[in-house]
């Protein structure tokens, strides 16, 4: 089997394309493990993902699986493999599987492309040792990667994704290149299928796994009108069954139905940008939907656009999180202690604030949807407690048990209902947002991106190459000049900082506080904190992207605190920011 960038790399318009052959190198240079695996752009060399480097991956998986089933040898050597659309998705679930069997692995597949979500159930209904997602979610096309998840149906969580790292890196030199004669027809045309059962049983789990909806009831969506593109990705095979199978009235863009590998009929891939929705959002206008959906390419995440008589409104994370959490609190009241939802620290403090209320625990998790999947596990080896429902502000929701990732698909039906159940009360979404913020204070929260070249802080000042990164590099310097540097571009428009928290090295500090540990209650983490009066801003380099993020939080500093001064001091947060991180060009 030859390696399969050549033959596909120059159809991919992007910087893949026109990457020349790499000096090799005798080990993963660039290719770190990150959200549950790697990613990269497509390309030749070993700092590339390519046939070969998913090779290496799979090589890496296999003999640390082995280690671990030599102490328990009644752990099944089945590992699933999924892909979603991806023009080079099926060469390297082949590259994947073709490693996996070579080493004594027995590796199934989906005869089509899959929604990630799928593969966490089928890790779960085939009792896997691991199962492996070819997918680069939601980055352009010349990106994928090869992500890999756990026994339990989670994403790989420390220490196992330094093992596999310490695994692959021990191969042997150009291990990539040891191929079998395994043919790709060999793969999709039976020979390693997955019983096509599973597939159909994901879609009956993950509706069946939503507590308190009504499954019994014959078509209990019915009369919903919805606008939903699944972005040209897979949740064509899965959204738009479920959802009509329940009742709903689907409309979807017919040029956004079809994928040729390349998104070429999608502005973006990523829900989360205003230009994935332009299409759907029009058809929603024209048919006289309540809501505008799209889902991601791999389907693990769901943008929404809810339409009323005031007009749009653009659902931000936050603001379904917690219109979900509400809905399920609601239909769910004999689970007041006997339940737990999650979120993570950079999820809109709001979410907490209404679980509490209503006597449900809620625990915060850093980014990162594995972390919820963790939280899941370890509630059910203790038997206590069972899991409601998680989010996170990136588009990621989950509710029920049966599936340890967030699911687009899940979130779809979850947001149909939503609309139901809030008509019968008399509300819109938009109305039940606002009259959470009236009841439990208004909150704003704002994503600001910053795009970095580089290598985000790793400890060392010559990685400090941008702007970002050599604000980064101050604000975790143990003093207080960084985040007296951000406040002090707002002219007295927002509080002093009062704290800054390195959740890498677990130290804190602030105006009357010098530097010392603390006990953050999460893992080391390449993020900091600062907060004041009012306010709190995270940064962090993003897991899956060159770039890093600002999470702004604006919240009441005294009770019954207006939109106006709420958004002000959010804007006012914002322009600080920017001024300090362009402070170090």
């Amino acid at each position: 089997m030859k390696d399969v960038c050549a033959e596909t790399s120059a159809n991919i318009d992007g910087p893949g394309s026109s990457t020349p052959c790499r000096e090799e190198r005798d080990h993963f240079s660039n290719l770190k493990f990150g959200t549950g695996g790697v990613r990269g752009i497509f390309g030749q060399g070993p700092d590339r993902i390519n046939s070969g480097t998913a090779r290496m991956v799979a090589f890496g998986l296999a003999d640390y699986l082995d280690s671990i089933i030599a102490e328990s040898p009644d752990l099944k050597r089945c590992i699933p493999v999924a892909y979603d659309t991806r023009k080079t998705s099926p060469l390297l679930a082949v590259a994947v599987i073709d490693a996996l069997r070579s080493r004594g692995f027995e590796a199934l597949t989906f005869s089509h492309p899959v929604p990630t979500p799928a593969l966490s159930f089928a890790v779960r209904r085939l009792q896997a040792v691991a199962g492996i997602v070819i997918t680069a979610s939601h980055n352009p096309p010349w990106y994928n990667g090869i992500k890999v998840y756990w026994r339990d149906g989670g994403q790989l969580v420390p220490p196992h994704d330094k093992r596999i790292m310490e695994a692959i890196n021990g191969l042997p030199s150009m291990a990539h290149d040891d191929c079998s004669s395994l043919s790709f027809s060999g793969v999709f045309n039976g020979e390693s299928l997955l019983d096509s059962n599973v597939f159909d049983d994901y879609l009956s789990a993950l509706v069946t796994s939503i507590p308190g909806f009504p499954c019994c009831r014959s078509k209990p969506l019915e009369g919903v009108r919805i606008a939903y593109s699944p972005l040209q990705g897979a949740g064509i095979y899965s959204v738009q069954t479920v959802l009509e199978y329940l009742g709903a009235t689907l409309f979807i863009p017919a040029e956004q139905s079809v994928s040729d590998g390349l998104f070429s009929s999608t502005p973006s891939p990523n829900p989360e940008d205003a230009a994935a929705m332009e299409r759907v959002l029009e058809l929603a206008r024209e048919n006289g939907c309540s809501v505008a959906m799209a889902s991601d390419p791999d389907c693990d995440r769901l943008g929404v656009v809810f339409l009323d008589s005031r007009g749009e409104f653009h659902a931000t994370g936050h603001d379904l999180a917690v219109l979900l959490l509400d809905m399920l609190l609601a239909i769910n009241p004999d689970e007041r202690e006997k339940a737990f939802v999650v979120t993570s620290i950079v999820t809109t403090d709001l979410f907490p604030r209404i679980a509490e209320s209503a006597g449900i625990s809620c625990r915060r998790i850093l980014t990162g949807f594995k972390y919820i999947g963790q939280a899941i596990a370890q509630s059910e080896a203790l038997g206590k407690v069972r899991f409601l429902f998680g989010a996170e502000e990136s588009l990621g929701y989950l509710a029920g048990c049966e599936i340890r990732d967030k699911d687009g698909t899940q979130a779809s039906v979850l947001t149909a209902f939503l609309i139901l159940h809030l008509a019968e009360k008399g509300f819109t979404p938009r109305e039940r947002l606002e009259e959470l913020h009236r009841k439990f204070g208004r909150h704003r929260e704002k994503l600001v991106n910053f795009s970095t070249p580089a290598e985000i802080y790793s400890g060392s000042s010559e990685k400090a190459e941008t702007p970002v990164n050599r604000a980064m590099t101050a604000l975790l310097n143990g003093t207080m000049a960084g985040a007296e540097m951000v406040v002090g571009f707002s002219n007295g428009h927002l509080a002093p900082c009062q704290r800054v928290v390195d959740f890498r090295n677990c130290r804190e500090w602030g105006p009357s506080l010098s530097v010392r540990p603390v006990e953050t209650g999460f893992p080391a983490a390449s993020m900091v904190m600062l907060e004041g009066a009012g306010w709190k801003m995270y940064l962090r380099p993003s897991g899956t992207e060159p770039k890093v993020k600002a999470y702004l939080m604006s919240f009441p500093a005294f009770p019954e605190e207006e939109w106006a001064i709420i958004d002000s001091r959010t804007d006012h947060l914002h322009r600080c920011l920017e001024k300090f991180i362009y402070s170090f060009d």
